[in-house]
């Protein structure tokens, strides 16, 4: 069998045109995709308009435990961070107050205090190691570090 192949002429400029008429609407399709995907890349990478928060900063001022990992809680005091590393934790119940020091280490808030042994005369520092995260300007979570029943916290700033 004779197959015979037939030459059609195409105009030699219509593959150009092609080709052209398909790079106009990529370009055209990227052109309105871009600010889509700018704005996509922005929120997945964290980007957060307003100012960042220091925790150094935010955590300055009263605060109160709202939850725990083990579910609502009823606060039973405040904590109050002052500028000058001082933590004071206030029972409602006693109407007492607790005075320890706080730092931040690395991604870790650190709350330490120091007991006196009466009987021994020994003294003790105690050191408790949290991750935190600020969720915003007026909520705070902390994630005891060391083997605890209780090891998430949720707090709420006071006034």
């Amino acid at each position: 069998m004779l197959v015979e192949l037939v030459n059609f002429n195409y105009p030699t400029n219509c593959p150009k045109e092609v080709s052209k008429r398909a790079n106009d609407t990529v370009m055209k399709t990227l052109k309105e995709i871009t600010p889509l995907l700018l704005t996509l890349s922005l929120v997945f990478t964290g980007f957060r308009c307003g100012e960042d928060i220091e925790p150094a900063k935010t955590i300055l001022g009263k605060w109160e435990i709202t939850r725990t990992n083990l579910g609502a809680v009823t606060p039973s005091g405040y904590e109050e961070y002052l500028q000058d590393s001082i933590l004071i934790s206030y029972s409602y119940i006693d109407n007492t107050s607790f005075y320890q020091k706080y730092w931040f280490s690395d991604s870790l808030l650190v709350k330490s205090f120091v007991f006196i042994d009466q009987y021994d005369n020994d003294t003790i520092v105690f050191k408790f190691l949290y991750r935190f995260k600020f969720v915003n300007y007026n909520e705070f979570h902390l994630e005891a570090r060391d083997p605890s029943i209780q090891n998430y916290f949720i707090y709420k700033r006071i006034k």
